[in-house]
């Protein structure tokens, strides 16, 4: 060896290739020879293949070509010489030699019709492992591939070489700027047949645009895609790459790269979209473009836009969000630009959508197959297909409850891309003022996510409001102004219009004002705009006009006051008092009411002296007698209290004010004045309203007498019995609030009952001056001989109040008497129920009542809104057929009364909310529930009200639903219960789902089965109908958590379960399936995808609908900081799923195009995992 060593040190290539001639010779003769030579066969085959990879490139290629002769002659297996230089591929430092050998065992076991199984990862193909190690050597390959390809058949490509394009195109890692690239790609190029096509566009799924310089190269290579396939005039490829050009050209505008080599080529494909409804997904694409390119590209971009509306048949929702981007140049002038285009452009549009709109245009829906399929890698594209398809089944009768199901917290990826479609929605003809303002609403909702385009919002609704002349329409877009004003731009064109409609009616001016107010409560640096409004004298119009205008500024200065006093307040006082001073007549009580509350408001923000202020006012309206200005004076002198002091001027003002509402409560004829007097009245202390108390109702005995300011007790009893009707509540009120300060100062020992004594037969051991006395002996000591006048049942009321203490002992065997009385029903059953934890004669009295009740339901119903203190000390045995018939009762009557039932499941639900009523109550009513919801209609609307009881049963009650398949309605049952617990429950929601889902039998997902036998048919569909019921019933805990950490954790667990079962060898298929449902469904609503389908049921019954929308799914979900850090998990489950046999095919497939949406993240490329996840071809072009 050592001598053929030397002698290869030549240079000459003759004389080496005949120095491994002659080896290959010795070879072949050792071949024939005895068994004792095959050791030195075997040393001269390694010594062959050491030389394949000698640093000596003419050594490498010749001993190369000398081993793949030993092979072609059968000498030598091909297998085994490829195991052994795969595995020195790591530790080599040449490649040529070893690049020429291994292509030309590939190429000869294709030859032979052997399977070719090598692929990106594993098993790794050979070249794909030498360029890992030694990029370098793409060249080399390349040139062996195209010897191959001439001299063989060009389908090699496809079938021998397609891993090597993945990793040359595919690899986050390159920077793509290699030029033997191009050399790849136009190989690729020279066939234009299906399979070649497919592996073009397989390449172009995997190729990563987030980087600019990768996206200038990957432009280019789809741009010299595209002037091929024009020149072959193959219209289903052009028009697919039109379309996915036009998807990255917004990408290529945001990363600052020059897109005008699309936009040229794009104008060449328009004759082969004249007739397809792709031209209307590239107008939508090209509207979000419009926005954000540079005017230096501006004008092609028109230009072929203009093209695209006179070749090709574009759509009414096309056309709107075209405009909506032409109003963004349009509102800003600017020389820079020719703006002839822009305004023939919506010149056009105007003209084509009153053709679409008079019928005589209409839209064609038939797509480009192989766009549907391109969608799932491109985000935009995938919302601008699913969008056009939706436009043209979303009528104006369907529009608001397409609207209705767009949530709050909608996903942000979502809503930056829906929002250019929603203001285009905004211009058509067809919608009304209803769905407007429903539209409206939801596009200021996701400006104040979005800021950036609050612009477009204020475009198209100026726009709208140029072109309609309904006036109620035109106060639904003004009132969007107040927010757009977040944007800087927008100011001038929000004030410039608000300003020129300042001259007209003055209904309009006051709305105006109510617009700048709102602007000023958004953005208080606007004040000065406001201001000018507050203090512009109008001339020469009417009274009546006047006293509206200064209305509308009152109402503004008093919320002025509320909301900023400390930056106004001083300023304000003189408009306030002018309006005082200026409205004294009768007809200006409205404003000088309101100024009335704003002065109010300022004392309480300390701006004003209470004191001083009320000194000038109560000279003004002590003698006024228009009801609502006093009603407001009432309110404002009721805050004395608030700033009491320890001084002479306050006691002063104190007594004065509490003065002037007695007057007012004793005097006024107007009911509204008095109840506002009493109400001020019940602010200040007992002893401040009793020493100014009237004579009248005074009472004084040589027993009582007048201490401290405090009256008799009896007084407040004349009070009640000489006020009007229509006052007592009030008085009552005022009362409650009395003694609930009372009952708040009473030490414990006043609680007290002696062992074995009998509870106090009145409250005579209360103060003399007690209103609890006075009221309590007057109701006990008139039960015989009283009459059930106003007075009477106001006590009985203000006792029937709850209180924050219970009222002291008391033997109440009295309301027996009283509670046969229908007026005095209710009073009585609430007084007993707030006693009867401290009180014997309160719960005997209780029980009776529970025991004797019959299923009347006003009587019902005063013991259930009781219900929470009843469980607290009723007996069980006492309230279970109580509840039980009631309840029952209650759903009999549903259809008559909804009412009756409502409050009663109400009623249960808060009882069971509580924590301090007592176990076995809690267990009695969780019993009966159990009971009811078993034998309850389940198609009746109360069953869903009653099932968000269920929310409240403990874990042990929940089971006693337990699952039975002999019928739907049971199983029904079983999901339904533990689905009102996860929406209702207050944690743990996704907890109660996992009690479904660890139902073993549950069959694969959606069920398209149909040569079957009769049982076996049945069998499935009863299967296919649990299914669709469970994920129907999954779907309302998803949406209405989507943001909850907790369904992160869910669908991670249900991932889990997955891999276990995969583990388990696909034991549980049918589960297994299930659970793939399951989750596709749940990354769906998860992240509002649903809203791209007109009816959001279809979903879950069509797989393929479904399947359609995964892909986008999971790319809205990471993006949002809930899902961000778990995507390696992703992607790695998204791999095992896609290659998973015991799924189905479908399933396969849409993972894998999951993985190829998911291209761009980060951990997509990390420790070079990509190279797995790209592990095959998909079927792009069948």
């Amino acid at each position: 060896m050592n001598e053929i060593e030397e002698r290869l040190a030549s240079d000459n290539p003759a004389y080496i290739c005949t120095l491994f001639s002659k080896l290959v010779s010795v070879i072949e003769k050792k071949q024939d020879e005895v068994v004792t030579n095959e050791n030195r066969q075997l040393e001269l085959l390694q010594f062959l293949e050491r030389k394949c990879i000698d640093k000596n490139s003419l050594v490498a290629l010749t001993a190369a070509r000398a081993l793949l002769k030993l092979v072609q002659d059968g000498i030598v297996d091909k297998n085994k010489v490829l195991l052994d230089l795969t595995s020195t591929i790591v530790a080599t430092e040449s490649y040529s030699g070893l690049c020429y050998l291994l292509n030309e065992m590939l190429v000869i076991k294709m030859v032979q019709n052997e399977g070719i199984y090598y692929n990106l990862w594993s098993p790794q193909h050979p070249l794909v492992s030498v360029m890992n190690q030694h990029f370098k050597s793409s060249v080399e390959i390349f040139y062996n591939i195209e010897n191959t390809c001439v001299i063989n058949q060009r389908s090699y490509i496809t079938k021998l070489y397609w891993p090597i394009y993945y990793y040359l195109f595919c690899n986050p890692e390159s920077q793509l700027n290699t030029p033997i690239l191009y050399k790849y790609w136009n190989l690729l190029l020279k066939e234009t047949d299906n399979e070649h096509m497919n592996l073009m566009f397989n390449i172009v799924s995997w190729m990563q645009f987030h980087n600019s310089n990768r996206l200038l190269i990957i432009i280019d290579f789809l741009l010299q895609c595209l002037e091929v396939h024009i020149i072959d005039k193959s219209t289903y490829i052009v028009e697919a790459l039109a379309v996915f050009l036009s998807s990255l050209l917004h990408d290529v505008i945001k990363l600052g790269l020059n897109p005008i080599s699309i936009i040229r080529s794009l104008q060449k494909t328009l004759n082969f979209l004249m007739h397809s409804s792709s031209s209307n997904l590239i107008v939508l694409l090209i509207s979000s473009s419009l926005i954000d390119c540079p005017v230096n590209y501006l004008t092609d971009l028109l230009i072929l836009c203009e093209m695209l509306l006179k070749s090709a048949d574009i759509n009414e929702l096309s056309l709107r969000c075209l405009q909506i981007s032409l109003f963004n140049w349009m509102v800003f002038k600017s020389d820079l630009l020719e703006m002839k285009y822009i305004k023939r452009m919506i010149i056009r549009i105007e003209k084509i959508t009153e053709q679409i709109n008079n019928g005589t245009k209409k839209d064609n829906l038939t797509f480009n197959c192989l766009v549907k399929k391109l969608k799932s890698n491109q985000y935009n594209l995938h919302i601008a297909f699913e969008l056009y398809t939706l436009c043209n089944y979303l009528n104006a009768d369907v529009f608001i409850f397409w609207l209705a199901r767009f949530s709050s917290n909608m996903n942000e990826v979502l809503s930056k891309n829906l929002f250019i479609f929603l203001c285009g929605m905004i211009l058509f003809k067809s919608l009304n003022e209803n769905a407007i303002n429903e539209l409206l609403q939801l596009l200021i909702h996701l400006v104040k996510k979005h800021n950036c385009y609050s612009t477009l919002l204020l475009t198209a609704v100026l726009y709208k409001l140029s072109c309609t002349k309904n006036p109620e329409m035109h106060f639904i877009l003004l009132k969007t102004f107040p927010h757009l004003i977040i944007c800087k731009e927008n100011v001038p064109f929000i004030f410039h219009t608000l300003e020129s409609l300042r001259s007209s009616t003055i209904p309009v001016r006051t709305f105006i004002m109510k617009l700048h107010f709102d602007i000023w409560n958004l953005d208080p640096k606007y004040y000065i705009n406001l201001q000018n409004l507050l203090t512009e004298k109008i001339h020469k119009i009417s009274l009546d006009e006047d006293l509206e205008v200064n209305v509308v500024k009152s109402k503004i200065l008093r919320e002025i006051c509320i909301k900023r006093p400390e930056l106004y307040g001083g300023e304000l006082v003189s408009f306030l008092s002018e309006v005082l001073n200026k409205y004294r007549h009768k007809n200006g009580s409205l404003p000088s009411s309101l100024a009335l509350e704003g002065i109010s408001a300022l004392c309480k923000a300390g701006i004003v002296d209470i004191f001083s202020t009320l000194k000038e006012l109560f000279p003004k309206f002590r003698s006024d007698t228009r009801d609502r200005v006093l009603i407001s004076f009432c309110n404002l002198v009721s805050t004395v209290p608030d700033y009491f002091e320890e001084s002479e001027r306050c006691v002063s003002l104190s007594q004065e004010v509490t003065t002037l509402l007695w007057e007012f409560a004793t005097q006024s004829g107007d009911k509204n004045v008095r109840r506002s007097a009493y109400e001020g009245l019940s602010n200040f202390k007992i002893e401040d309203i009793s020493d100014t108390m009237p004579e009248r109702y005074k009472i004084c005995t040589n027993d009582v007498l007048p201490a401290f300011g405090l009256v008799n007790c009896e007084c407040w009893i004349n009070i009640l019995k000489s006020s009007p009707e229509d006052t007592l509540d009030a008085i009552g009120t005022m009362l409650f609030r009395l003694i609930e300060i009372e009952i708040i100062e009473f030490r414990p020992r006043i609680y007290q009952v002696p062992e074995g004594g009998r509870e106090p037969d009145t409250y005579n051991y209360l103060s003399v001056y007690s209103p609890l006395r006075a009221i309590t002996n007057y109701v006990k000591l008139n039960v015989q001989k009283m009459k059930l006048n106003a007075a009477y049942l106001q006590c009985l009321r203000v006792l029937s109040l709850e209180y924050k203490k219970p009222l002291p002992p008391l033997d109440w065997c009295f309301l027996q008497e009283l509670v046969h009385y229908k007026q005095a029903k209710f009073f009585c059953i609430c007084i007993a129920s707030h006693q009867v934890r401290s009180s014997g004669s309160a719960r005997r009295f209780m029980e009776n009542i529970v025991v004797a009740l019959t299923t009347n339901e006003h009587e019902c119903l005063d013991v259930f809104q009781n219900l929470r203190f009843l469980c607290d000390s009723i007996q069980p045995a006492i309230l279970r057929p109580f509840i039980k018939n009631a309840l029952t009762y209650s759903l009999k009557l549903y259809d008559e009364d909804e009412h009756f039932f409502n409050t009663i499941n109400t009623c249960l639900k808060s009882t069971l909310s509580r924590h301090d009523i007592h176990e076995a109550n809690r267990a009695t009513i969780s019993d009966v529930l159990v009971y009811v919801i078993k034998n309850a209609d389940q198609k009746s609307p109360s069953f869903e009200s009653i099932l968000k009881t269920t929310a409240e049963l403990s874990k042990n009650y929940v089971s006693k639903f337990n699952l039975d398949r002999t019928s739907i309605w049971k199983f029904l049952l079983f999901v339904k219960v533990r689905i009102a617990k996860a929406l209702y429950s207050k944690e743990n929601h996704f907890s109660w789902l996992n009690e479904i889902f660890n139902v073993e039998d549950y069959t694969q997902g959606y069920i398209g089965i149909f040569i079957m036998t009769y049982n076996i048919m049945n069998k499935l569909l009863y299967a296919y109908r649990e299914q669709i019921v469970i994920l129907q019933e999954v779907v309302k805990v998803i949406k209405k958590y989507k943001n909850d950490p907790s369904v992160r954790v869910w669908i991670l667990e249900l991932l889990g379960q997955t891999q276990a079962l995969i583990v388990d060898n696909g034991s549980t298929e049918k589960r297994l399936n299930f659970l793939c449902s399951t989750i596709v469904i749940s990354f769906i609503f998860l992240t509002d995808q649903d809203i791209l389908i007109l009816n959001p049921l279809e979903i879950i019954k069509d797989s393929n609908m479904a399947l359609t929308l995964f892909p986008s799914s999971v790319y809205g979900a990471v993006k949002t900081n809930l899902w961000q850090e778990y995507v390696p998990q992703l992607l790695e489950w998204l791999y095992n799923m896609s290659n998973c046999k015991f799924i189905m095919f479908s399933y396969q497939t849409t993972f894998y195009q999951t993985l190829s949406a998911l291209r761009h993240e980060k951990a997509f490329g990390r420790k070079l995992y990509w190279l797995k996840y790209m592990d095959r071809k998909m079927d792009i072009i069948s």
